[in-house]
C-alpha cells in the first residue's frame, strides 16, 4: 500500500453478499435484475461516525469518549425519531422507480476522509456497511485513488453522487463560493477520476438539503406541496440553499453575494471573545457558550469534561454579549436570505465544530427574522452519504429527461411550443416506456415536471381524462396544444427562441422571473389578461433558472437583478425595462410601446 493511503474497512457486507455491478444499474439496453442484498443488522451509521475530519473542525464520534457534546444535549425535535431508515416516502422524482435505478453510492469528501456507502435513495436504507479513506493530503492522486478504490470495495459501475466542502474544492483548484460553479468545477475533476461513472457533485449544505427533504417524515410536506425552503449549515462558514418542491435551485447568489462575507465576521467574534469561547476537542476551533451550557451555580465551565475551555475570568454578562453577538450575526444573515428569495421554512443545521453542542436550538429563540418556519435538525448520522446519492439520482433522471426528450423531438434545445404532432408523439413515448399508449397519471406527472419549471403543476391538473389514474396520447395531445401551443403567453426555455421571437415580431414584451418568485406567479394571470387583450404585442415568458442557456442570457444579456423584471421591444431592439409586479406601472410601459417613447 503506498503511504499517504491508509484505507480504514469498517465493516464489509454481511456473509460476503455483494451485488455484482449489473444487478444494480442498468444503461440503456442492458437488462437488469432489481436484487438488492439486504442491509447487515450492524448499522451503517455506525462506521459513518466512527471516522471524522478533525482538519474541518468536525468533533469525534458522538459515542466517542473525545466528543465535545453536553452530558445532555437538547433534543432537536421528536420527530428525529420518524427518520427512519424504512421511510416509504423518499423523493418524489424516484418513487417511480424500481430498486436497480434508486441505488448510488453516496461519497463524503473532506479535507483528511473520503467515506462511501451503497444507498437506496427511495428510502434512505443503507444497502452496505462503508468504508472509509484516511488521506494525508488532500489532492488529485490522493482522491482519485480513493474513489477507484471504493469503486472497487462495492464493485460498483453506477451512479455516484459526491459531496465536498469548500475546503475540497480549493485543493482541487476550484475557486469561488458559488455552489453551482463550485459543484460544477470540482465535478468535472471527480468525472476524470470516474469516466464510467454517472456522476454528480454538490457541496455539503446541497447533499444535507437533499437528505433531510427526503427522509425526514415531519418535513415531507415541502417536498411534495411544491413548498420553497431554504437549508442552511451553520458551522465556521454558512452556507445556504434553495430547494423548490425537492429540486435544488441553481445559480441563486446566494453564497456568491450574500453569505461570503460570513466566515470573516465569525472569525472577528472569535477574536473578540478568544478568552470566554469553548475550544471543541479534537478540533482547533472555538464555538460560542449556549446558555443551557451553564451550570446553575453560574460556574460556566462546569461542563469541561465535555466542553474543554479556554482560561477565563470573564463575568456572566459578558458571556451573554459574545452569545447574542453570535446569534445576531447568524440573524443578520438569515434575514437578508429571507428577504432575497421569500421561503416557507428555514431548515438550520449546524456542521463541524458546532455539531458539539446544542447552538442551533437554542439559538432559534432569540433570533428576530419573522416570516417563514425556522426548523433547527442534528446533523444526522450519515446524512450527507445519503442526500449525496439522492442528489446524484434525481440530477441525473432530470438530464437524462431532457436529453431523451432531445434526441427524441430532433432538437438541441427543446421548444415546448413549437413540437409538430410527430415530435410530440415522439416525447409521448418517452412517457410510455412500454409501448401500449397509455400512461399513468401518476408517472406522467413526475416525468413532466421533471423535465422542468416550465411544467407546472397548475397547468398539469388542466389535464382531462377519461380514465382515472390513465392518459391516452390524445388526452397529451389535446391538454399539450389547449395548455402549451394555444396559451397567449409563449414560454419560452431558451436565448435561441427569444431571438427568434424578436426578428419575427415587431413588439415584444418579455417577463423574466423565477420558477419559485411568488410576484411572479401572482403576476402571470394579469400578464396573460393583458396578452389576449393586447393586440400588435407579443408576450413571452421565461424562468432565468430554468436552465444553463436561461441563466446565463438573463445575467450576462439582460442583466436581470430583480424579479420580475419586464422588457420591452420594438423592431429587436429594446426599447424599455423595468421590474416590480405593479399593474399599474405595467400598463403605463405597455402604452408607451406603441407611441415609442423610452424612459
Amino acid at each position: 500500500m503506498r503511504p499517504g493511503f491508509r484505507a480504514q474497512r469498517i465493516a464489509g457486507w454481511s456473509g460476503g453478499a455483494r451485488l455484482c455491478p449489473s444487478q444494480r444499474w442498468s444503461r440503456p439496453g442492458r437488462e437488469a435484475s432489481p436484487v438488492v442484498p439486504r442491509p447487515s443488522s450492524s448499522r451503517v451509521e455506525d462506521y459513518l461516525s466512527a471516522s471524522m475530519d478533525e482538519g474541518e473542525g468536525v468533533s469525534a464520534s458522538p459515542r466517542s469518549p473525545a466528543s465535545a457534546s453536553p452530558s445532555k444535549p437538547a433534543p432537536t425535535r421528536p420527530a428525529r425519531a420518524e427518520r427512519n431508515a424504512g421511510s416509504e416516502g423518499g423523493h418524489w422524482a424516484l418513487r417511480e422507480v424500481n430498486e436497480v435505478q434508486a441505488t448510488a453510492m453516496g461519497v463524503e469528501i473532506r479535507l483528511h476522509t473520503v467515506k462511501a456507502a451503497i444507498v437506496d435513495a427511495r428510502t434512505g436504507n443503507f444497502l452496505s456497511r462503508g468504508a472509509s479513506i484516511k488521506l494525508q493530503r488532500c489532492d488529485e492522486e490522493e482522491i482519485d485513488n480513493a474513489l477507484k478504490r471504493l469503486c472497487k470495495e462495492f464493485a460498483w459501475d453506477g451512479p455516484v453522487g459526491c459531496s465536498v466542502t469548500l475546503a475540497v474544492a480549493r485543493n482541487l483548484g476550484v475557486e469561488g463560493t458559488s455552489f453551482t460553479n463550485v459543484g460544477n468545477g470540482v465535478g468535472k475533476v471527480l468525472q476524470n477520476f470516474l469516466p464510467m461513472n454517472p456522476l454528480v457533485t454538490m457541496v455539503h449544505t446541497e447533499a444535507a438539503g437533499y437528505a433531510e427533504l427526503s427522509f425526514d417524515n415531519s418535513l415531507r410536506k415541502f417536498l411534495d406541496e411544491d413548498k420553497l425552503v431554504l437549508v442552511c449549515t451553520i458551522g465556521r462558514n454558512l452556507g445556504a440553499v434553495l430547494y423548490h418542491g425537492g429540486h435544488r435551485m441553481r445559480n441563486m447568489g446566494l453564497n456568491r453575494s450574500i453569505t461570503k462575507t460570513f466566515a470573516q465576521n465569525l472569525g472577528k467574534l472569535e477574536a473578540k471573545y478568544e478568552d470566554l469561547w469553548m475550544r471543541v476537542s479534537n478540533t482547533n476551533y472555538q464555538v460560542p457558550t449556549p446558555p443551557s451550557m451553564k451550570a446553575k451555580n453560574g460556574n460556566s465551565s462546569s461542563n469541561s469534561s465535555q466542553w474543554p475551555r479556554m482560561s477565563s475570568a470573564s463575568s456572566s454578562t459578558r458571556e451573554e454579549e459574545s452569545w447574542m453577538d453570535w446569534v445576531q450575526l447568524i440573524d443578520s444573515y438569515l434575514i437578508q436570505l429571507s428577504d432575497y428569495v421569500k421561503p416557507d421554512a428555514i431548515i438550520l443545521m449546524p456542521t463541524g465544530a458546532y455539531t458539539a453542542g446544542p447552538l442551533v436550538e437554542e439559538m432559534r429563540g432569540s433570533l428576530a427574522l419573522k416570516g417563514p418556519e425556522i426548523i433547527p435538525v442534528s446533523s444526522a448520522v450519515g446524512a450527507l452519504v445519503k442526500g449525496a446519492a439522492v442528489g446524484a439520482l434525481v440530477e441525473l433522471r432530470q438530464a437524462e429527461a431532457i436529453e431523451t426528450l432531445k434526441r427524441a423531438v430532433g432538437q438541441d434545445t427543446v421548444q415546448l411550443s413549437k413540437l409538430s404532432e410527430g415530435q410530440l408523439r415522439a416525447a409521448f413515448d418517452f412517457f410510455d416506456p412500454d409501448g401500449d399508449g397509455i400512461v399513468m397519471w401518476d408517472a406522467l406527472n413526475t416525468d413532466l415536471q421533471t423535465l422542468g419549471s416550465s411544467i407546472s403543476p397548475e397547468k398539469l391538473s388542466k389535464m382531462r381524462t377519461s380514465a382515472e389514474g390513465e392518459v391516452t396520447f390524445q388526452e397529451f395531445s389535446v391538454w399539450w396544444s389547449e395548455v402549451i401551443n394555444e396559451s397567449p403567453v409563449t414560454f419560452i426555455t431558451s436565448s435561441e427562441e427569444f431571438r427568434e421571437i424578436i426578428a419575427e415580431s415587431d413588439r415584444v414584451v418579455l417577463q423574466v422571473g423565477f420558477s419559485f418568485c411568488r410576484p411572479c406567479k401572482r403576476f402571470e394571470p394579469t400578464f396573460e389578461e393583458y396578452a389576449e387583450t393586447t393586440e400588435g404585442v407579443k408576450f413571452v415568458r421565461m424562468n432565468g433558472n430554468e436552465n444553463e442557456d436561461t441563466i446565463q442570457f438573463c445575467k450576462d444579456d439582460l442583466q436581470v437583478r430583480k424579479t420580475p423584471s419586464f422588457f420591452a421591444f420594438k423592431n429587436g431592439k429594446k426599447l424599455l425595462s423595468w421590474t416590480g409586479a405593479n399593474e399599474d406601472v405595467f400598463a403605463e410601459n405597455l402604452s408607451r410601446i406603441h407611441t415609442s417613447l423610452e424612459v
